[in-house]
């Protein structure tokens, strides 16, 4: 467990440290769910319409020995499933794009952000106003 501490007194006395408060509050943005969400489930929905029509299902009549009949459903691929262009582009080239090199993208940014605003803030309050200190065990012996 890390205590963060407000500058060596414990409080923002100072105009700069009220300064610098000023200044980490700037960085912050109000954003409602709908801004996020919305996107996102738009576009799952479109990326996965072609999935809906890759098979087609049947109903077949399945013969068995001792003559007893039965259908049974069985999946079919369509045409479009079975296009070379459709397999190749769609289901290796987005999913590459989109499932696995995209999301690491993003997140490479959104941290290299993170660490540039943190390096940021660091030279903006050269006196340390927030420390992290581990905190100190009690004492067995005393009780405390």
């Amino acid at each position: 467990m890390l205590i963060i501490r407000r500058g060596r007194k414990g409080h923002f006395a100072s105009q700069k440290n009220a300064h610098l408060l000023n200044v980490l509050l700037s960085f912050r943005h109000v954003y409602s769910t709908r801004t996020f969400v919305v996107p996102v489930v738009l576009f799952t929905l479109c990326y996965n319409i072609p999935k809906f029509f890759e098979l087609t299902a049947e109903k077949v009549l399945n013969s068995c020995a001792e003559g007893n009949d039965t259908m049974v459903w069985t999946y079919k691929l369509t045409k479009m499933r079975s296009n070379p262009n459709y397999i190749r582009i769609y289901i290796l080239w987005m999913n590459l794009f989109i499932q696995i090199l995209g999301p690491f993208v993003i997140l490479t940014i959104l941290n290299l952000k993170i660490y540039i605003r943190i390096k940021k803030f660091e030279k903006l309050n050269p006196d340390n106003l927030f420390t992290v200190t581990k905190p100190k065990k009690p004492n067995d012996e005393t009780g405390n």
